[in-house]
């Protein structure tokens, strides 16, 4: 199973011109919000040593290439519309944003360390955005989408039903959340990091539940921090 990174930022932040540095894609690339509406896709590669190398032998690798000793594994990379404040609720192309996402392993937050755009990704004077309330912005973003996929509408029932069996609780809790890639043992390491291992689910309070969906974001979907326009003079 290949690798799937996840390219994700505000509009106009850089993220499609990442995927073609990265990637030699030719994504369409503009100043305007929203350029990006469909996901631009593209394959990069790690390069690390080959086996054959240390191993003194002939290897023909069936997911990965090997070229004079180095091994090239590929990794793919998707390229999402931006995302804006309050996109859990639908703002901008939030959904969709959000349900491109899914299957990601790792997401690559690419931030505008000018401050030169608003939340929205339009123009301002550089240095009137601080990005460091970029990064908080959409990691909330994506952590209160994680809360909406685990509590539903049903969240009262559900706990009722499993509350008093952990085993079968964690495992209800995985095919809840099994579409957006998460496993029974980020579940596990979730709940021990919210303190909420040995407390009854079906007396969590908001707070909890949120706390629960951060840490398991922070689990199953790591963000790497990448920071753009740094040539400019205020970065």
């Amino acid at each position: 199973m290949t690798f799937l990174i996840g390219i994700v930022g505000k509009p106009s932040a850089g993220k499609s011109t990442f995927l073609n540095a990265a990637c030699l894609t030719n994504a369409k690339v503009s100043e305007l919000p929203f350029t990006t509406i469909e996901p631009n896709k593209g394959v990069a590669y790690v390069k690390t040593d080959c086996v054959c190398k240390e191993l003194n032998l002939n290897d023909n690798p069936k997911n990965s290439y090997c070229v004079d000793g180095n091994r090239f594994i590929p990794v793919n990379v998707l390229d999402v519309a931006g995302l804006v404040p309050d996109a859990h609720k639908g703002r901008g192309l939030g959904n969709k944003f959000l349900n491109d996402l899914i299957k990601a392993d790792v997401l690559i937050h690419i931030v505008d360390i000018s401050g030169s755009l608003d939340k929205t990704g339009k123009r301002i004077k550089m240095g009137e955005n601080d990005p460091y309330e970029d990064i908080l912005f959409l990691e909330n973003e994506i952590n209160l989408w994680f809360k909406q996929i685990l509590e539903r509408e049903d969240w009262a029932k559900f706990v009722k039903s499993y509350a008093r069996e952990r085993k079968k609780f964690i495992e209800e809790l995985y095919k809840r959340l099994s579409g957006i890639k998460i496993n029974r043992n980020q579940i596990i390491l979730a709940l021990k990091n919210s303190n909420l291992d040995e407390k009854d689910p079906s007396v969590w309070s908001d707070d909890d539940l949120l706390d629960f969906s951060m840490k398991l974001r922070e689990i199953s979907k790591p963000i790497l921090i990448l920071a753009n326009k740094i040539d400019k003079e205020i970065g």
